[in-house]
C-alpha cells in the first residue's frame, strides 16, 4: 500500500470535511490549503557574509538574509531577518517598538528537531532585553540555585543590549545548541517576543503562528543551507542541492 504524504493526509482530510472528496478540484484546493499552511511552519537559514553584532545596520550586511514576521498586533509586525556562517547563526530583529509600547527577542532551539511534547535537555531559550539570559532544558530561567542567570555577556552568544534602538541583532554559535552538520542541518525552532513582565501579565507573540513556549512539538522546522562566496564577498552557486521548504514537502509526496 502507498504511504501517503502529510501534505496527502490533511488535502483528504479537508476534503472530507467539505463533503466532496471524490472531486479533484476540491482535492487540488485542499492540497494547495495544506501546502500553504505547512509552508508556514518552515524556513530555510541561508549562509551569508559574518554580522558585526551592534544594533547598526551597515551597507549590505543583511541582504544576503531571509526573513519571516511576527505579528504583535494588527497594525505592528516585527521582521526577523537570519543567516548563517560556518559557526554561527545571525538574526536580527527591527520594529521591536512602538510608541510606548517595546518588545524583547526569544529564539528557541531543538537541533535534534525531536518534536517532544515537554522540554528537555537540548531544547535551548534566548532572551534579549536589559540583559542576556539563556536556559537548556526549559524556558524563563531566571534564577537557578539562588544565582540570578542574567548578565550583559554570555559565552557562545551575543547581542546589542540593552537594545537602546529598535533594532537588536543576535549571534548564536552553531555548537552552542548542538549544531555539528552545516549544510542541509534540520532544527526545530521558533522566533518570538516578549513583554517579559516576568508576571501573570506577560505575554509572548511567536513565529510559526499557535506555537506555543511551553511545547517543542509546535515549534517550526528550520532547515541550513550553504553557499560559497568568492573573494571580496561575492556569493557563487549553491554548493549544495536546495533543502528547503519546497523540496521538503516535495519529498514526503
Amino acid at each position: 500500500m502507498k504511504r501517503r504524504s502529510i501534505v496527502e493526509m490533511c488535502a483528504l482530510a479537508v476534503s472530507f470535511m467539505i463533503g466532496s472528496s471524490n472531486s479533484f478540484s476540491i482535492r487540488q484546493d485542499a492540497r494547495s490549503i495544506c501546502e500553504s499552511v505547512a509552508l508556514d511552519r518552515f524556513i530555510s537559514i541561508p549562509s551569508g557574509v559574518p554580522v558585526t553584532v551592534d544594533g547598526k545596520v551597515s551597507p549590505k550586511e543583511w541582504d544576503d538574509a531571509e526573513s519571516i514576521e511576527i505579528s504583535a498586533d494588527l497594525d505592528w509586525k516585527i521582521p526577523v531577518r537570519f543567516k548563517h556562517d560556518e559557526k554561527n547563526l545571525y538574526f536580527q530583529f527591527t520594529r521591536a517598538r512602538n510608541g510606548k509600547n517595546r518588545l524583547f527577542p526569544e529564539l528557541f532551539f531543538d537541533s535534534t528537531n525531536k518534536k517532544s511534547h515537554d522540554w528537555e535537555k537540548g531544547n535551548w531559550w534566548f532572551h534579549v532585553s536589559a540583559n542576556l539570559r539563556e536556559s537548556d532544558g526549559e524556558p524563563n530561567v531566571y534564577e537557578k540555585n539562588g544565582v540570578f542567570q542574567c548578565a550583559h555577556k554570555k559565552q557562545g552568544w551575543e547581542a546589542n543590549n540593552p537594545p537602546e534602538t529598535d533594532t537588536i541583532e543576535i549571534r548564536i554559535a552553531l555548537d552552542k545548541i548542538g549544531i555539528e552538520t552545516v549544510s542541509g542541518a534540520r532544527i526545530s525552532f521558533a522566533a518570538g517576543v516578549t513583554n517579559a513582565t516576568g508576571d501573570e501579565k506577560q505575554t509572548w507573540h511567536i513565529w510559526p503562528a499557535k506555537s506555543r513556549v511551553e511545547s517543542p512539538s509546535t515549534w517550526g522546522v528550520a532547515i541550513l543551507k550553504y553557499f560559497g562566496y568568492r573573494a571580496g564577498g561575492e556569493r557563487e552557486k549553491e554548493v549544495t542541492a536546495p533543502n528547503n521548504a519546497e523540496t521538503y514537502l516535495q519529498r514526503l509526496a
